[in-house]
């Protein structure tokens, strides 16, 4: 597939005014709100001890599962595998994992769920180092996040997979649904081969990840997945520090993550 991609990324780009420009270009200040793009519902009350049912064994499947480099703590995906996962230090390992649970991961999870927080304590959480790659033409900018974020996802969106799926489908084939991308691409091919089919209109949106309305969103996922609302609005309501190797820090105001678990449901 990578040989008949000729629009690939070609790697990283050199930190130079242009791409510092564009980098800024890419993520715009919070737009304003219009009344008739909310939804409107019933805010059911979650129950809180739904929660408890998230325990070690979660956090271990996760952390186990998760990798890629490592956000502004540089800590990467491998040593938290080593450090939570490590069966050289079994009983300790468990131990660990037991005390970040209950120090951390609980207050991320199960607290985070429950209550609401101020943004000030989420602050490194939500960070992330900014990488500008090479679009060719053009510039893909990339979020990496805290390793500590995305474990907590996994456990997020596994817990309330059956939750994320009813709400995101059909529309979306990327909630969790079991041969979600090959099922949209049989439904496109019978759809082109019908005969009244003239055309296909392919229609990409330009910076999409950048372009949802964090408040919308807050607001909306309330209605349309009440058990992830507080996650949602405790990680989106306040802007994101996005730290540039060389070139100081942006705000992310609009838009989610790419990297996220909990980005594209």
């Amino acid at each position: 597939m990578k040989l008949l991609d000729n629009e690939s990324s070609s790697g990283l780009l050199d930190l130079s005014p242009d791409v510092l420009r564009g980098l800024h270009d890419k993520h715009p200040e919070a737009a304003y709100i219009a009344e008739e793009s909310l939804l409107h519902g019933p805010v059911d009350y979650i129950q809180p001890n739904v929660y408890d049912l998230i325990d070690e064994e979660m956090i271990y499947n996760s952390a186990s599962k998760t990798k890629g480099s490592a956000g502004p703590s540089g800590m990467d995906s491998e040593l938290y595998r080593r450090i939570m996962c490590s069966k050289n230090c079994k009983t300790e390992g468990k131990i660990l994992r037991e005390e970040i649970r209950s120090d951390m991961i609980d207050m991320f999870t199960r607290n985070l769920l429950k209550k609401s927080y101020h943004p000030f304590f989420l602050e490194a959480f939500t960070s992330c180092r900014l990488i500008p790659l090479d679009k060719n033409p053009g510039i893909r900018q990339m979020g990496v996040g805290e390793v500590l974020r995305r474990i907590v996802g996994k456990t997020v969106g596994g817990f309330l997979k059956e939750e994320i799926r009813e709400a995101a489908s059909p529309l979306h084939v990327c909630a969790g649904h079991n041969a979600g991308a090959e099922a949209a691409i049989h439904a496109m091919s019978q759809v082109f081969e019908e005969e009244g089919t003239d055309g296909i209109l392919l229609i990409d949106a330009s910076n999409a990840f950048k372009q949802m309305n964090r408040s919308a969103d807050s607001h909306s996922i309330q209605i349309t997945c009440k058990e992830m609302a507080l996650y949602v609005i405790n990680t989106c309501r306040s802007p994101s520090r996005l730290f540039i190797c060389g070139g100081g820090e942006i705000l992310s105001q609009e838009g989610t993550t790419q990297g996220d678990p909990l980005a594209m449901p």
